[in-house]
């Protein structure tokens, strides 16, 4: 949680008398600011890696890693080929989230022998919105039968 929010600020204080039996107080405060890391990652595959038929389907999964060390929120993971818009979700450092989506080959797809797509990244932390745009083609050759 403390990285999370950025810092941690501590008070001590003392309390005593003197010989007189009057109070002696005094207390200190102190601020350590955390080393926050966002960072996120996403990993794009397809099944099959190839297409050869009309209506052929083909599964995408979209796995999505917060790598840094603070709580991401609003993620979400947008593919505009498909019209697609996963979350928004909470990831904590270390979680993972996947989602799939089944694309079907069309002619088109058969016509120029592959498929494009790229999924864009989006996550909000309290410090900015960053936006990472990952472009791992996918370029399903056609299987010819002889």
């Amino acid at each position: 949680m403390a990285l999370d929010t950025g810092s941690v600020y501590n008070v001590a204080s003392v309390t005593s008398e003197d010989t007189n039996g009057n109070p002696v107080n005094d207390s200190d405060d102190e601020t350590i600011t955390a080393d926050q890391n966002p960072s996120i990652e996403i990993v794009k595959s397809a099944l099959p890696t190839t297409y050869s038929t009309l209506g052929e389907e083909v599964e995408y999964t979209f796995m999505v890693t917060n790598t840094g060390n603070v709580t991401l929120s609003n993620v979400e993971v947008n593919d505009p080929l498909f019209g697609l818009t996963f979350g928004p979700i909470t990831l904590a450092p270390n979680s993972s989230q996947t989602y799939t989506h089944t694309y079907t080959v069309t002619q088109m797809a058969l016509d120029t022998g592959s498929v494009y797509n790229v999924a864009v990244l989006l996550q909000k932390t309290r410090m900015a919105i960053r936006s990472m745009t990952v472009m791992m083609k996918r370029s399903l050759p056609i299987r010819t039968h002889r």
